[in-house]
């Protein structure tokens, strides 16, 4: 398995499958995945008509359990690895921990997006040399999620870190805190925002990114919260 910030020994990042937009606690997130993944490991794959009513049930049971109704949440979202701790695609012809996967020459395309589409997707953030700053802070999986899928985030960070007197172990614990009490339904899909570039101030702008009342689809507005934020956060890393 190719290791990079999607998927590497300390961490993983499911965002593009739709797991950070599940409205769930981190405790329930991982009872679902677990059971999820339980569930399709006892399926009989080589039988079509049992993929296609696990992805049909999988899907009726996300439904209601979104954040946003147009980030989609994929039932084929499952662990992955021996140790059961790290998420990625149950239907992935060399990553999936089914033993009979090999039985199809395209699994992927009994999913929603196929395998053209998942396969051909590459997440701008899975090289972000940004990511190499949290490399030794011990942070919950969920959240690095969060992290790692917006891309927007990592941009604005970009701009702070690049300040000499920034710094940056300080400035990611300040925004995993607020990440921690408000989490963020985001997808690595995520495009750049078009308002970001008229927000000035680049702690406002961050400010802005933390606060999920801000998104409006393709633009970012700033808000009362944004500000605050991105005032709390500018204290907080000169500390």
């Amino acid at each position: 398995r190719i290791l990079n910030y999607c998927y590497n020994r300390s961490n993983s990042c499911s965002a593009c499958c739709g797991f950070s937009n599940l409205k769930l606690s981190h405790e329930q997130k991982k009872v679902w995945v677990f059971e999820n993944t339980e569930a399709f490991l006892s399926l009989d794959i080589t039988n079509a008509k049992n993929l296609v009513a696990f992805r049909k049930e999988g899907e009726e049971y996300l439904l209601a359990k979104r954040y946003r109704d147009d980030i989609y949440v994929c039932p084929f979202v499952g662990l992955v690895d021996e140790d059961r701790s790290k998420t990625g695609c149950l239907l992935h012809p060399q990553g999936s921990p089914h033993p009979d996967i090999g039985v199809w020459p395209h699994p992927q395309n009994f999913s929603f997006y196929g395998e053209s589409i998942c396969l051909a997707y590459d997440c701008p953030s899975k090289e972000s040399k940004s990511l190499d700053s949290l490399r030794d802070l011990v942070i919950p999986e969920h959240l690095y999620a969060l992290i790692a899928s917006n891309r927007n985030l990592i941009l604005a960070f970009e701009k702070l870190a690049s300040s000499d007197n920034c710094d940056k172990e300080k400035l990611w614990m300040a925004i995993l805190a607020h990440l921690e009490g408000e989490p963020i339904p985001v997808t690595s899909f995520e495009i750049h925002f078009k308002e970001l570039e008229k927000i000035s101030e680049p702690w406002y702008e961050l400010g802005s990114l933390l606060d999920k009342n801000a998104y409006v689809y393709d633009t970012i507005t700033m808000t009362a919260l944004g500000r605050r934020i991105g005032e709390s956060l500018r204290k907080r890393s000169k500390k």
